[in-house]
């Protein structure tokens, strides 16, 4: 048996790798080709599967970023509007509260203000009512004189006082000395007399000039007494009812008061 050495083309020793390439057969060739392709095919297409799932997840993740923040965007835009209207609510009521306050203290002032002037109105009524006592009883002594200085004034007390006295005779008149000079020439007075049973000439009738009497007064006196009825009595009678009357009214006033205080 025989041993051949076989020497390389160049010159070089042939590698383990390229020994066994080379010692492929050509029928081994087409099947590696096909197995490479189809193993770049597979992960292109898992390539672009995974390309894919990544962008929907993005576009998924991007859509539900939006929304959350467009969602806390609104829900911030409507606590904020919340707040303004309430703060525009509370102030608009403490604007109204102190309208309310301003125009409640206004009211009292003009309440207080009111009951001043009733109460000053009332103190100058109160306080003029004694000079209009003094007015009204000067001119009711000057209208009253006027009258009593006339014959039909002096005839008209004397008459008057004749129907009040229920005395017997004789009787005596006490008058003003003018007075008396108007009444014994007055026939309408002596016919008067008369008829009552009073006569000068029959005694039953006495006239006395009497100075203490004021002019359109008359003063009777007899057995059963006197009656009264010259002028100055008079008007002081008037007087005291005048002050009797306001003293009244003064009482009925200052009860009303305190009943109003009571309330």
């Amino acid at each position: 048996m025989q041993i051949q050495i076989h020497q390389p083309t160049h010159g070089t020793p042939a590698t383990g790798a390229e020994a066994t390439s080379e010692s492929l057969s050509p029928a081994t060739a087409p099947g590696l080709a096909g197995a490479s392709e189809s193993e770049a095919l597979w992960k292109a297409r898992g390539h672009d599967q995974g390309y894919e799932q990544g962008l929907q997840e993005g576009r998924r993740t991007a859509r539900d970023d939006i929304e959350h923040r467009a969602q806390s965007l609104a829900q911030g835009l409507v606590r904020q509007a919340l707040d303004e209207a309430q703060q525009a609510t509370r102030k608009q009521q403490m604007d109204l509260q102190a309208q309310t306050q301003e125009l409640a203290r206004r009211l009292e002032a003009v309440d207080r203000l009111a009951e001043q002037m009733a109460a000053e109105r009332k103190r100058c009524l109160e306080a003029a009512e004694d000079d209009m006592l003094e007015l009204a009883f000067e001119a009711l002594c000057r209208v009253v004189g006027d009258q009593l200085a006339s014959r039909e004034g002096v005839r008209a007390v004397l008459h008057k006082t004749l129907q009040a006295w229920h005395g017997r005779h004789p009787l005596s008149v006490h008058v003003h000395p003018d007075d008396l000079a108007l009444l014994q020439g007055d026939v309408v007075t002596l016919e008067h007399l008369s008829s009552r049973g009073f006569d000068a000439q029959r005694q039953t009738l006495r006239w006395v000039a009497d100075s203490e009497v004021r002019l359109g007064g008359c003063l009777i006196r007899a057995v059963e007494g006197a009656l009264d009825a010259r002028l100055e009595r008079q008007l002081e009678t008037v007087t005291a009812c005048l002050v009797e009357t306001r003293a009244s009214r003064k009482h009925a006033a200052l009860q009303a008061s305190a009943q109003e205080r009571v309330a």
